[in-house]
């Protein structure tokens, strides 16, 4: 059965987007009265630990064995250059 009506495929939710604007406002807020200088070493960490997902991106993981094609990955090559100081 075909789908019928609704957004089409790329285009943002709006309550989505008005949601983490909101969100990003609080969020905003409760930074700027945070005293970083007021919290322990475990709190800091646990801060860290919180915040830090929604920050970096989550790499996924993946696996290479025989099976996997040679031109599945695109090489890189690094250079290392000595410096001239």
């Amino acid at each position: 059965m075909k789908k019928k009506g609704g957004r089409t495929a790329g285009t943002p939710n709006k309550i989505t987007a008005t949601i983490r604007e909101k969100l990003e406002l609080i969020l905003n807020q409760c930074f700027e009265d945070l005293n970083i200088h007021e919290l322990s070493k475990r709190e800091k960490i646990e801060l860290i630990g919180k915040i830090l997902p929604f920050l970096v991106p989550k790499l996924n993981t993946i696996t290479v064995d025989e099976n996997t094609k040679e031109n599945q990955f695109t090489p890189i090559e690094v250079r290392i250059i000595k410096s001239v100081e």
